[in-house]
């Protein structure tokens, strides 16, 4: 992935291969999350999907994509780390034997929907902003439904109450009367003036063909000074010297169990590959101990898995649970943290661990998203680390290493929603 600066805070990343059978542009707009902002970055995302001055309606969007030989076009908010981003992605054929798209018709589409948006008196389109504004109420409203993915949120809320990472990427409803067709058209023009933007490219493109196109596009923006663009890297945070236990009551059969592991491991470096693994034996992949031990041996859940965030150096494990069980899990799950940090991990546990997290890594080479997806989170976090470079390091991790990493992660937050018991 080659890095060009476009202009103060615009950067060019260009990765070039004739793999794939379409290439994918992605513009990300960087934001640092607030909770502000936060659903009116939401919202604005899903106005700029509705049309610009040019394709005034969804329908026409949609049109003109389909004459791009059925290019996909979406525009989303993304939460990474503590930074929600704006994210416009188009995904097309290249031109080829003279039938495709040319990297400038997809920049000068994108240019469209970016920077010519659909304005009437200042403000956005007042019908698609109030339409909007009820999709992402019905959104929000509907989070609720996913208990598990509920149970995660809230116990980011409870684990993080004063950090940018408990903030929700996609808003609060409670913030989303306010917004006005002006007031929302405003802050998108203040966001395209003070943000960070990244524009990926992955496919059959090259830089020097995309670098004069985005001189031409994003190098005439009105932009701050390049210091007051810079972001921050993201710094973990201690656990708290005593547990937290938050519950929710909820009338449901099923329990759930959302508990978060603080670590002081830095998110670049070998230390953060030792981590990965450590995750991965604990709970990422379906023969991990909590797996293995919570589901197949105790059965006392329905469902057991661990993630790690490694912005945050964080180690979040969900399990759908039976709320007379959720003693016994917690302690499980305390218990498998313990052992690996004890030392007591076999062989053949870090071989099928590392395996499973090496087809992991081997799989994002089969997908511009997830390509794309990488190499963003690797700018991001100021690592220059290429994929073959973090395969090639997470086959060197040796049984000692972790041990260490495990140690330096703790319980710091258990939340557990389901009925009394």
């Amino acid at each position: 992935m080659t890095v060009t600066q476009i202009a103060p805070g615009i950067n060019l990343h260009v990765h070039t291969t004739r793999k794939f059978k379409t290439s994918v542009i992605c513009v990300l707009i960087r934001r640092p999350l607030r909770r502000v902002e936060a659903t009116l970055n939401a919202l604005v995302s899903m106005i700029m999907e509705m049309g610009c001055a040019k394709y005034d309606t969804a329908a026409k969007l949609a049109a003109q994509t389909e004459r791009m030989y059925g290019a996909v076009f979406s525009c989303q908010v993304v939460k990474k780390g503590e930074e929600q981003i704006l994210q416009f992605f188009l995904e097309y054929p290249p031109k080829n034997n003279g039938i495709g798209v040319t990297a400038h018709e997809a920049f000068a589409f994108l240019k469209e929907v970016m920077l010519e948006p659909l304005v009437i008196d200042g403000g956005f389109a007042p019908d698609i902003v109030e339409n909007e504004k009820r999709s992402l109420s019905a959104q929000i409203s509907a989070r609720k439904n996913n208990k598990s993915g509920y149970a995660l949120r809230r116990l980011m809320e409870e684990m993080c109450p004063s950090e940018a990472f408990a903030i929700a990427g996609d808003g609060y409803a409670e913030d989303i009367e306010e917004i006005t067709p002006s007031s929302a058209y405003a802050h998108y023009r203040q966001v395209l003036l003070d943000s960070p933007i990244e524009i990926m490219v992955i496919g059959d493109e090259t830089t020097d063909g995309c670098e004069h196109i985005c001189r031409e596009i994003f190098g005439k923006l009105e932009r701050r000074a390049e210091e007051a663009l810079r972001p921050n890297l993201p710094q973990p945070v201690c656990k708290r010297a005593m547990r937290k236990n938050v519950h929710e009551h909820a009338q449901t059969s099923q329990g759930n169990i959302a508990m978060g592991f603080r670590g002081d491991i830095s998110p670049v470096g070998a230390g953060t590959y030792a981590l990965l693994l450590v995750n991965e034996i604990f709970g990422g992949y379906g023969s991990s101990r909590l797996f293995s031990v919570v589901r197949e041996r105790e059965s006392l859940a329905y469902a057991v898995s661990s993630s790690l965030y490694r912005f945050k150096s964080i180690i979040a494990v969900q399990a759908g649970v039976d709320p007379a069980n959720f003693v016994r899990v917690v302690g499980l799950v305390i218990e498998e943290i313990e052992r690996i940090a004890d030392g007591l991990t076999t062989d053949a546990e870090l071989e099928n661990a590392r395996k499973s997290l090496l087809k992991k890594y081997e799989s994002v080479k089969d997908y511009p998203g997830q390509l794309l997806d990488f190499y963003t989170a690797q700018h991001m976090l100021g690592d220059t680390d290429e994929l073959e470079t973090v395969i090639s390091k997470i086959r060197r991790i040796e049984a000692g290493e972790l041990a260490p990493a495990a140690a330096r992660i703790g319980i710091d937050t258990i939340y557990t929603l389901g009925q009394e018991v």
